[in-house]
């Protein structure tokens, strides 16, 4: 996460403040509030609340109208310290404004709508039980009740709500102009009579509003804030809030149902706007490839995600009893620390660093990750957060990509020294066995040249003897030998082997392998491969493999004489060597794997373990070739894997997987 891109916490707090404004009593406090929350916002110097059309913003400065179609409650001038900082946040920022006057012309409403239903039904409660307080009594002059009728008529027109009422049956008895124009009357007096499906409703909305009458009615107890839909006369269906109260006569009967309703189709619209925004944030939030963590300054985590709590194997319940250096390793501590207290808490914000991780299962892995700083509304930290990715996958491709460069350039070197080296190589070798000929004496030759000198050829060949020039001349041929089968190896680095294939059953190249290993049995080399335990752990249904089995059975040698190598000196009583022979079905490769039980190897000779020329071995007792030809053999040649895994005083397993298919893609790093 580098340079200026958007900080997840900087938006979720746009949010929580646009959840928050509605809990505060005024529009003082509001504004107050949001001034101090966008403080935090990344490049942000002031806020504060300017009047409206001031129009007079300084070149730093950024104007934020808190505007909707209906209503303008002035803007937000934003001094800008640090342009890049603050140009990602721009248009959240107007949207967050645009949500805040959507809030505050919802609240504006409401308060006048509140007022209009209280005085409303302050009115109409009053007029109903002056009516039939009147009609108890006397019946007022047509005069008298034409007056109240126009003062009744005249408020329910001024207030904004469309207002109705019905009898017993649910008929419209009368509404207001409002409700008129809705249900597409040319007035009140033409809705008497009517029901719900005489009018612009559809089906189930008349059958909706039938039934809540019945119930307000049967249960004498009003219904209040029903929110539902209503196909206009328009044309356009809309939401509305609607109360319903039951009318009773003198007597306290139910004799119908008085409704109010607004249109609340804008503030439904902003309320699903604000719930999408909310959830598509959250979406982006739990879909992030790498981890995300927050934790408080002792370093408790307080949230993640799912790519966090999937990396480290925890749930996120359980991650909220953990810190972040319950997660690490002890020894990256005073790193991380000194991380946070050179960068973090000077700048706010780390560089992309590189350190461990210990997952649930204990294991170690390598992460990069990313820490920024979070302030309070004090200025004073709180917290940090950063985002986490796993590399585990990318080292090891790395070193993959390491190895087969060393592996193809080693090809061009192998041919070119092994043409350079051979033609002196062949002179020494030819020139020891001249000069060992030369030198016995038993030939007729050299005796006769010998006495021709006046050299007795008895005395010359005690004192060859004597000096050990025989032994020294072999010990010259045995070199050149050596030699020649090093060259010999080399040149199978310059070229893929064309040997033909065959199809052939792992478990029988396995037990081959080990029938030639039983021969192999050396005093100087300090093993003896007979007594070593082989245990067996075969597949029996495996199918056959196209391979070249004499280059196979190489390979199968070659780890079954290191394993015995390393397995040579063993401390007494220390367990029986064992060699552990196991072949598998996996997909369409078949698993080949020989494992020992001897010191192991560590980490760094396992990253050099198949390099041309590297050895662990004594001088004299490696080439240094054997597993570099053998990683030839089975990626080049056959196109499978091969890989080593192995820890000190653990023991060592080597794992090749080889194709079903002789035609197969090259597998994919194992």
């Amino acid at each position: 996460m580098l340079g200026c891109t958007v900080e997840a916490h900087v938006l979720g707090q746009l949010l929580l403040m646009q959840s928050m404004v509605n809990n505060l009593p005024n529009e003082e406090s509001i504004f107050h509030f949001v001034c101090r929350g966008l403080m935090d916002v990344p490049g942000v110097a002031d806020v504060r609340r300017a009047p409206a059309d001031t129009g007079d913003a300084s070149p730093s400065s950024v104007l934020l109208p808190i505007k909707t179609d209906k209503a303008y409650w002035g803007e937000l001038a934003v001094t800008v310290a640090d342009n890049s900082l603050f140009a990602p946040y721009l248009d959240y920022l107007h949207n967050f404004c645009f949500m805040l006057a959507v809030i505050l012309e919802e609240r504006s409403q409401r308060r006048q709508i509140e007022s209009h239903k209280a005085r409303l039904e302050e009115r109409v409660q009053q007029r109903t039980r002056q009516l039939t307080e009147q009609q108890a009594v006397h019946r007022l002059t047509e005069r008298e009740l034409g007056k109240n009728r126009m003062m009744l008529e005249y408020i329910l027109d001024a207030v904004p709500q469309s207002v109705f009422w019905k009898g017993r049956t649910s008929v419209y008895m009368g509404c207001n102009k409002a409700f008129a124009r809705a249900a597409g009357v040319a007035h009140p007096d033409d809705i008497v009579g009517k029901t719900d499906y005489d009018l612009p409703w559809l089906k189930e909305e008349s059958d909706s509003y039938r039934r809540d009458d019945q119930q307000v009615m049967r249960q004498n107890r009003p219904k209040l804030h029903i929110i539902e839909t209503q196909m206009a006369a328009s044309g356009v269906r809309q939401w509305v809030d609607t109360s319903k109260i039951p009318l009773a006569d003198a007597q306290g009967e139910v004799m119908g149902v008085l409704g109010i309703y607004e249109d609340v189709t804008d503030r439904k619209h902003s309320e699903e706007a604000l719930r999408e925004s909310e959830a598509r944030y959250r979406r982006l939030h739990e879909s992030m490839m790498d981890g995300f963590a927050r934790v408080r300054m002792d370093g408790r985590i307080v949230e993640s995600n799912l790519s966090f709590q999937t990396m480290t194997g925890y749930t996120a319940e359980e991650l909220d009893h953990l810190t972040y250096e319950d997660l690490t390793p002890r020894k990256w501590h005073e790193f991380e620390a000194g991380i946070i207290r050179d960068q973090l808490m000077v700048r706010g914000y780390s560089d992309v660093y590189e350190k461990e991780y210990l997952h649930k299962n204990r294991t170690i892995f390598p992460v990069e990750l990313r820490a920024y700083l979070i302030r309070g509304e004090d200025g004073e930290p709180s917290g940090m957060w950063g985002i986490v990715r796993d590399v585990t996958e990318r080292r090891r491709l790395m070193d993959i990509m390491i190895q087969n460069e060393k592996m193809m350039s080693v090809g061009g070197l192998a041919a070119g020294m092994a043409h350079e080296i051979n033609n002196p190589l062949s002179g020494i070798a030819q020139g020891a066995q001249v000069v060992a000929n030369r030198l016995n004496l038993d030939s007729k030759h050299s005796s006769e040249a010998a006495r021709e000198l006046g050299i007795d050829p008895d005395r010359l060949t005690a004192f060859l003897k004597r000096r050990a020039i025989p032994q020294m001349i072999d010990s010259i041929r045995e070199s050149a030998m050596r030699a020649a089968h090093i060259v010999s190896t080399m040149l199978e680095f310059s070229r893929k082997s064309d040997t033909a294939k065959t199809l052939a059953n792992v478990n029988d190249l396995l037990d081959k392998a080990v029938e030639l290993g039983g021969a192999d049995y050396d005093l100087k080399k300090k093993y003896d491969f007979r007594r070593i335990v082989i245990e067996r752990e075969y597949h029996l249904d495996l199918p056959l493999i196209p391979c070249s089995m004499v280059q196979i059975q190489q390979v199968l040698l070659n780890l079954l004489g290191n394993a015995a190598h390393a397995m040579g000196d063993r401390s007494p009583g220390a367990p029986p060597a064992r060699i552990i022979l196991r072949s598998a079905l996996e997909g369409d490769m078949v698993r080949i794997e020989v494992e020992d039980n001897g010191p192991g190897i560590d980490e760094t000779t396992q990253h050099r373990i198949f390099e041309p020329f590297f050895t662990t071995k004594a001088t004299g007792e490696g080439t240094g070739l054997g597993l570099s030809l053998s990683y030839f053999i089975i990626v080049n040649n056959h196109g499978g894997t091969i890989r080593v895994v192995s820890a000190p005083g653990k023991g060592t397993r080597f794992i090749i997987r080889l194709p079903l298919q002789a035609d197969a893609p090259a597998a994919p790093p194992d």
